[in-house]
């Protein structure tokens, strides 16, 4: 998969761009503010129909305007043209277009376009909480299963549902009747997505592991495991039952503390060391290994499993690495298209067909 070109009108401070990139790396440079981050945001809102810095879409379109634009053209390995277009409003709903014909649901677009993304927040994945590992697990999945993110969006409605209901029941014993009403539908979506997300990191592990051992010189091993409250449960059935399990087991503790104690929204991405837990063990160079073992793993499992190499997205990210890391990464990107966002380019001779993108107040050259 390859990105051609990008063109972009009013979109944060950029307010009128076409951007056409290299087949390899290409870095975008320029001073803070000037519109780098805007550019990979951009893209991987074209990929993904949501940015990787808002929820708000406002806060996408520039302070003058009431509209914004974001294009994209970029092949496929046959050398198919595709197109993604996706237009901003202040007070309309985002609309997306699929090669000109609008899409009516997210999962027409997942997939479509895909991308790898790594930026700053992401060398945090293993110190932080499992928010974070879980947007990683999420975002990854989605790109290879369109439907994906409507299980999560029907979960988090369903979630939502028993929060409200956990609230009447206090002054209402009558509602306790209606909670039998989700668990199915709740413990059958659970299911989906737990099934989902553990064979995605059984898929994940090897590859993250083999990574993590060339960057460190095979001097630790970094083991990757899906911890879910459903416990070991591997079949859409077997998870169904112990979703719904816990669902019933847990209503009373649910009901005391206002909110679902135990669920698929509490999933963790668990990482460790030669057996011990990275979250605590890791140093600081430790942690950024492990994130650039998954992101290139992530590469990877998309490759092989959609057919189609994704376009990585580097933000500003090179200049948080040491230079071995550094070297590393960019030596793994050879034959790959990268975009990379920084102040200055790396100089690496190796890297051929690399190009400068130049940006200052919102303009590319």
């Amino acid at each position: 998969m390859i990105l051609k070109e990008v063109s972009l009108q009013n979109f944060r401070n950029v307010r009128r761009a076409t951007v056409s990139f290299s087949d390899s790396v290409n870095f975008v440079c320029g001073e803070n503010a000037q519109g780098k981050t805007s550019l990979l945001e951009a893209i991987y809102l074209l990929s993904c129909a949501k940015s990787f810095r808002t929820r708000k879409t406002r806060e996408l379109i520039h302070y003058t305007e009431t509209n914004a634009l974001a294009e994209a053209r970029f092949l496929t390995k046959t050398g198919e043209e595709n197109r993604v277009r996706i237009l901003l409003s202040k007070t309309q709903p985002k609309e997306v277009y699929r090669n000109g014909v609008r899409a009516t649901r997210l999962s027409e677009i997942m997939g479509f376009f895909k991308t790898v993304l790594f930026t700053p927040e992401h060398l945090s994945m293993v110190k932080d909480g499992p928010g974070i590992r879980r947007a990683f697990l999420d975002g990854a999945i989605s790109q290879l299963y369109p439907l994906y993110p409507s299980y999560l969006k029907e979960y988090e409605r369903l979630y939502e549902t028993r929060c409200s209901l956990l609230r009447q029941a206090k002054d209402n014993p009558a509602v306790m009747e209606l909670f039998s009403l989700y668990h199915d539908k709740t413990a059958a979506i659970s299911a989906k997505i737990a099934q989902k997300r553990r064979e995605y990191v059984e898929e994940l592990l090897p590859r993250a592991s083999a990574q993590y051992e060339r960057i460190s010189d095979a001097r630790e091993r970094l083991h990757v495991s899906y911890v879910s409250d459903l416990g070991e449960a591997r079949t859409e059935e077997e998870l169904f039952i112990a979703s719904k399990r816990i669902l019933e087991q847990n209503l009373e503790m649910d009901l005391r503390n206002g909110f679902p104690v135990r669920g698929v929204h509490r999933d963790d991405l668990e990482l460790s060391l030669d057996g011990h837990p990275a979250r605590f063990f890791a140093s600081q160079g430790q942690q950024r290994s492990i994130v650039l073992a998954l992101k290139l793993a992530e590469g990877e499992i998309c490759a092989e499993l959609s057919g189609e190499i994704p376009v990585f997205l580097f933000d500003d990210v090179l200049s948080e690495l040491d230079r071995r890391r550094r070297d590393f990464v960019l030596g793994k990107l050879e034959g790959k298209q990268t975009i990379l966002s920084m102040c200055e380019p790396i100089r690496k001779k190796s890297l051929s067909g690399a190009r400068r993108i130049t940006v200052k107040n919102g303009e590319f050259s």
